[in-house]
């Protein structure tokens, strides 16, 4: 769209204009304006609990193998404390993934449902490619 309306531009002036255009369009498709703080804000979240959960599945593996050991040569079982202590911090993730990423499939909902940024549509059917959240949302008795 940018290189026809280029070709089509008699100043330099004109060029400009088109150029802040393109980017203030651009800026809306990426969702990088104010009114979609919150889809920017999710998707960050949910980028750092993909950080957490690595992390934290990595010391669960790491206390698994300790408590293997610890099994074998009946130690205390410390280990296995640390282990369920991390096993709760990864279901905590989980579910704070799931609400996350449910909340972001609403959002692309609404926003797609109103003819905004088709180009969206692609990233919603990859978020949730069977409905999940869909068929969950419309469920009787289901928790938004």
């Amino acid at each position: 769209e940018l290189a026809t309306d280029m070709r089509n531009a008699k100043a330099l002036d004109e060029v400009t204009a088109l150029h802040a255009k393109f980017l203030h369009r651009m800026r809306d498709r990426c969702l990088l304006h104010h009114r979609a703080a919150v889809v920017l804000d999710t998707i960050n979240k949910i980028l750092d609990l993909a950080l957490q959960a690595r992390s934290s599945f990595n010391e669960y593996e790491r206390l698994v193998k300790l408590c293997n050991v610890e099994d074998d040569a009946g130690l205390d079982l410390s280990y296995s404390a640390q282990k369920t202590i991390v096993e709760k911090e990864l279901d905590r993730i989980a579910k704070d993934f799931h609400r996350c990423t449910r909340l972001l499939v609403v959002v692309l909902e609404k926003i797609c449902a109103r003819g905004f940024h088709p180009h969206l549509e692609d990233l919603l059917i990859r978020l949730s490619f069977n409905c999940y959240f869909s068929a969950r949302l419309s469920a009787p008795g289901s928790v938004p």
